[in-house]
């Protein structure tokens, strides 16, 4: 009658195999969940901030006079790839810029009151914001581009573009 407790070498290293095995597959679902959780994550919140940014550039823009409409390349940036600026006077006369400086939206606005120029940051993570008429024989109608773009992990990066509709400005 054989009584030895215990397991045979070979007993263990199966038992270690398969819970290596069993970790691995475990570690590799769970990066794996991770990823598609923070790039998921990810598109969203540069869909948020884009659209904010989207949203308030058609606000203004729709209050601005046509006829002060002017599109000019910003200066400052690479001439690799040029950033357009948008600037106008809304019917309230106040002034109005969007450009794009490095990753970053901005708006000024000089509302004349004696106290210049106001900057704000729109948003941030901008690969390229784009102002162009979308029909060259109508000044009341403009378009905006802009690409997003945000690292999702590692050297990963998530890119989106939002195009936003022609504006149709309401002061020719």
């Amino acid at each position: 009658m054989n009584k030895e407790r215990g397991m045979t070498l070979t007993e263990v290293m199966i038992s270690v195999g398969i819970l290596m095995l069993i970790s691995g597959i475990a570690a590799f679902l769970y990066l794996r969940g991770f990823r598609l959780w923070k790039q998921s994550s990810t598109q969203t919140e540069i869909q948020q901030q884009a659209r904010i940014a989207l949203d308030n550039m058609v606000r203004n823009l729709q209050e601005a006079q046509a006829y002060t409409l002017n599109i000019t390349y910003y200066t400052g940036q690479t001439p690799i790839l040029p950033y357009t600026k948008l600037t106008f006077t809304n019917v309230n006369n106040y002034d109005y810029e969007f450009y794009q400086y490095k990753d970053e939206l901005h708006q000024r606005i000089d509302k004349r009151d004696g106290l210049g120029w106001r900057e704000y940051q729109l948003t941030k993570n901008i690969q390229n914001v784009y102002f162009y008429y979308p029909d060259t024989s109508r000044k009341d109608l403009i378009a905006v581009s802009i690409t997003v773009e945000k690292e999702i992990y590692e050297t990963k990066k998530k890119t989106m573009q939002l195009i936003g509709k022609a504006v149709q400005i309401r002061n020719p």
